[in-house]
């Protein structure tokens, strides 16, 4: 302060300073209060919004949001030989030309959703940011170049020399910019560890050793020790990712330490704070840009989210019997990891099938899978965690849904983390038997899970994103009232892209070009989808297409199974000759293939009828809007189960009908394909064993009354419980009835 003025930094990205009359200043109040204004404007509800976040934390956390811009020794001169020329703030003394803005697009500015944090790993005297280099465009040059206007007013301030010089002193530099001077010499470097005569792997393994792990570290266990609660969280991360940029969330920054602070200076431009920590960081909605660039320079990135808020921290913390210093700091998690390309987590379902897809894979920065995933998979709606979507990939979601089928899930909220999916799953009765007991993992999801944990609610390191996903899912099929008609079929299947290539079976080569060599199937994605007019032609119809001239399918899951094959078809030769047999063996006996095929058309539906037969069998808990729901056509509906039950129970029938039918000419054919298609498992085949189960329903219930009624009856001996049940009903009636007679001839009444 000096003479009626003071020191303002103004909250600009990247921040900048000036000095303001006292008048021109009042201390902060909620809007509406002491004279401060409370405009609707999207820009003051945002600053609002972080002026009361910065309100809320402690002092030395608060302190933490000040950048010190230390001055050279010329810039200190120009300051005292003009200190009467005061700063107003004028609209009219603006840059033309937004020399003082930073990188970050105010239209890109979005509110933050996360917490302020109340942890630092670096202390607060040691946060100060170094002055940016000459070079960098500035509001006095901006100033000086800007051409020649019209005179103003003669009520319009004029703003001096000394002015302009002490305001660019304060001005940002423009992005890109110049990389910093990073030759001074911080603490990390003089570590022994760090060395390349002392570095080691988290196993303690050294570079010439044949299991050296380059992507890890090895970080002594005193020095941890001696870090603070926060640095410490960092350097146990980067233990695990030695070979990953981290980007450590602190409230609402995202702030690089040490190494990757050199990296985030001389790649990215970002300004090193002064103190013997290499340290720097930027807001959280510049991501995605910094992400991307590093992404594309060959680094690997890694996105570290608080999973906690301070609150949460506290309660836990009381909740321990002696917490030490180390558990006094929020959790964090590593969210996303990306090399060249982008990691990705999906989840998917035909909710009128029932079958879960979960799969994390790498991507390139095209988004390439992603794109055919969507081309062999065309999403009705889709689910995704807001504001963690790149452009590209933004762009791609809003190209396959219309804006109402386009949901943006909060995180942790709503796109649930994995060990809150696998805690879910495993506190309900989803994957328990009938008496709720032990617990059963679907064998898919038991491969995602960390296998040193015991108690199986941790997510395996290669699957964190995907169950994440899946988490998501759950959310909103919960939200739907769906999770529980789906999710207790178990029927789960782990997605993998086709492009990834795949070991030959049983160690045979086969003679192949080199382009599918070690694939088995050939990747069409959208493009090529559209271009050659697979499913669907230029003018958007289905005539013409290829799928148009080869889908002679008698079946509606034929049908599915079909154009999947389109989407992927076979480059492996041995698969391909197995077909082509199967199909010579079906030319070769036109009898049979005539037989068949009207009782293939007959068939109904069988994978969703029974996705609606589980559903209907389900005994609803108390909570689930179905168990309370009161059904004027009662009747009707319950008709209509039966007819549903009834028409699966003939579909397989007419199935077992088709193994008869093919059961004269098996021995004769050529196709193994084929053969094991038509032979029950009994003797070899893929054909389950049905004749049991059939003979039971056939005899277990009138079907013709069922029909007429809506309703089961068991027949005698088929439901012990049923039968003890009738048995008492009907000793009631008998006794009721002799009540009846009884009093009837005392009172010498007739009923």
């Amino acid at each position: 302060m000096r003479k009626g003025q003071i020191h303002v930094q103004f909250f600009d990205n990247p921040p900048t300073r000036g000095w303001v009359r006292e008048a021109f200043l009042k201390p902060y109040c909620p809007p509406g209060e002491n004279g401060i204004p409370t405009y609707k404007d999207p820009k003051w509800v945002r600053a609002v919004g972080e002026a009361d976040g910065a309100k809320e934390l402690p002092v030395e956390d608060r302190n933490l949001l000040i950048v010190e811009m230390v001055p050279s020794d010329e810039e200190d001169e120009a300051m005292e030989t003009d200190e009467d020329d005061d700063y107003k703030p004028e609209n009219d003394v603006e840059s033309e030309d937004g020399s003082a803005s930073s990188g970050v697009d105010e239209d890109d500015v979005s509110e933050p959703e996360t917490e302020s944090e109340i942890d630092s790993p670096v202390k607060a005297p040691s946060n100060k940011r170094k002055r940016p280099t000459p070079g960098g465009r500035s509001l006095n040059s901006s100033l000086a170049s800007s051409p020649s206007v019209s005179k103003a007013p003669s009520s319009t301030p004029k703003i001096s020399q000394g002015t302009k010089s002490k305001l660019s002193l304060f001005a940002a530099k423009e992005t890109p910019t110049k990389a910093e001077d990073t030759t001074e010499n911080y603490d990390y470097m003089n570590y022994p560890w760090l060395k390349p005569e002392g570095i080691r792997d988290r196993d303690r393994r050294r570079p010439d050793h044949p299991d050296y792990n380059p992507r890890t570290l090895y970080v002594p266990e005193d020095f941890l020790n001696q870090q603070t609660p926060g640095l410490r969280q960092w350097w146990e991360l980067k233990s695990r990712h030695y070979d990953t940029v981290l980007f450590f969330k602190m409230g609402k920054f995202y702030e690089l330490f040490h190494m990757d602070a050199m990296i985030g200076v001389q790649v990215l431009g970002l300004l090193m704070m002064k103190g013997e920590k290499a340290h720097s960081g930027f807001p959280e909605i510049a991501y995605g840009r910094y992400s991307a660039t590093l992404i594309e320079k060959g680094y690997k990135v890694a996105r570290i989210e608080q999973t906690e808020t301070p609150d949460m921290m506290e309660k836990r913390c009381k909740n321990m019997g002696r917490p030490t210093k180390f558990d006094r700091v929020v959790k964090r998690e590593i969210k996303t990891g990306a090399g060249e390309g982008r990691e990705f987590g999906v989840a998917f379902i035909d909710t009128s099938i029932g079958t879960f897809h979960i799969g994390q894979f790498s991507d390139d920065r095209h988004d390439s899978r992603l794109s055919t995933l969507m081309a062999h998979y065309p999403p009705a709606q889709i689910l995704y965690e807001r504001g963690r979507l790149s452009q590209k990939t933004q762009k791609l979601v809003t190209m396959s849904v219309p804006t109402n089928l386009r949901e943006a899930l909060v995180p942790e909220k709503e796109f649930w983390t994995a060990s809150k999916t696998l805690s879910f799953l495993a506190d309900g009765t989803y994957f328990k038997d009938e008496e709720g007991g032990s617990l059963q993992w679907p064998k898919e999801i038991q491969e995602m899970l960390d296998k040193s944990d015991t108690l199986g609610k941790s997510p395996s390191p290669e699957w964190e994103l995907g169950l994440s996903a899946l988490g998501a899912l759950v959310w909103y099929l919960m939200d739907c009232r769906l999770e529980e008609q789906l999710l207790t079929r178990k029927r789960f299947e782990i997605y993998s892209p086709l492009d990834e290539a795949v070991s030959t079976r049983q160690g045979k080569k086969e003679s192949v070009p080199a382009f599918i060599s070690g694939r088995h199937h050939m990747v069409l994605d959208g493009t090529t989808l559209r271009n050659l007019e697979v499913f669907e032609n230029n003018n958007g119809g289905f005539e013409g297409t290829l799928i148009d001239r080869l889908d002679r399918c008698s079946t509606p899951f034929g049908k599915r199974l079909l154009r999947s094959w389109l989407c992927a078809p076979l480059c492996s030769p041995s698969s391909i000759n197995s077909r082509l047999d199967a199909i010579e063996d079906l030319r070769n006996n036109p009898e049979v293939l005539e037989e068949v095929t009207p009782q293939l058309k007959g068939l109904p539906d069988l994978e969703r009828i029974l996705s609606k037969i589980h559903s209907q069998g389900l005994k609803r808990s108390k909570n689930h809007p179905d168990s309370r729901a009161i059904f004027f056509e009662d009747e009707k509906y319950n008709k209509r189960k039966v007819e549903d039950f009834l028409a699966a129970l003939n579909g397989f029938k007419a199935t077992m009908q088709i193994m008869k039918t093919f059961k004269g000419i098996t021995s004769s054919l050529q196709s193994d394909l084929l053969k094991k298609c038509v032979s029950s498992t009994k003797d070899g085949g893929k054909f389950p064993e049905l004749k049991e189960a059939l003979e039971f329903f056939e005899n277990a219930f009138d079907h013709h009354e069922a029909k007429r009624e809506g309703k089961i009856i068991p027949s005698k001996g088929v439901d012990k419980e049923f039968d003890e049940a009738a048995e008492q009903i009907q000793e009631t009636k008998d006794s009721l009835s002799e009540y009846l007679k009884e009093q009837c001839k005392y009172f010498g009444a007739k009923v």
